[in-house]
């Protein structure tokens, strides 16, 4: 993170890693800045109710998080996410509510254009295209890091595994058929007609 607060480019590499669609990067870094303008990932504000928000987005108390948990960027950001995922929506935050999120929704768009990839050792940064096979490696991670997906490839597996039972079971009643065809012939033969 930079010295002097986190930048809008960081706000919007947090909130890709946090799993945000790639439409909703721009809201993202824009809701951030409206809620915290410094930066600064440990800045709280204490309501009139008793809550506290916290961090980067500002992730009010009463969503469960603990207030210094959420100092962290990463999970702070994270936070951001589940709250926002749970309504598919950014009427939690009141800066979206009122519309001043949307003061900054154009340093937001110019934020989540920038798809380089931040080096956690403080070197220089890897640029990616969507179309790169290193996008595609992130991708995958993101893929089989949420537990949504691990379900479907076990309900996958599972139906696989059914089917092929299921054949099995098929294919071994060719003897029970047949004996029953050939039972059948006999009777048939015995049968006065």
């Amino acid at each position: 993170m930079a010295s002097g607060g986190v930048t809008d480019v960081e706000r919007a590499h947090l909130a890709r890693a946090a799993g945000f669609p790639e439409n909703q990067i721009a809201m993202a870094v824009a809701v951030s800045i409206a809620e915290n303008q410094a930066g600064d990932p440990a800045v709280t504000h204490v309501n009139s109710n008793g809550s506290t928000d916290v961090g980067l987005w500002q992730i009010n108390t009463v969503n469960g998080y603990g207030i210094e948990p959420m100092k962290d960027p990463t999970a702070n950001a994270k936070a951001a996410f589940n709250i926002w995922n749970a309504r598919k929506s950014w009427t939690p935050w009141s800066t979206y509510k009122s519309g001043r999120a949307m003061a900054f929704f154009q340093r937001g768009q110019f934020a989540a254009r920038d798809k380089s990839v931040p080096n956690p050792g403080g070197g220089p940064t890897v640029s990616i295209d969507d179309n790169s096979s290193l996008q595609n490696i992130v991708d995958f991670f993101k893929f089989i890091s949420d537990p949504h997906n691990w379900q479907r490839v076990g309900m996958f597996a599972l139906g696989v595994i059914l089917l092929m039972v299921g054949l099995f079971k098929l294919g071994n009643i060719g003897p029970v058929v047949k004996k029953a065809a050939k039972t059948a012939a006999v009777v048939a033969a015995v049968v006065p007609k």
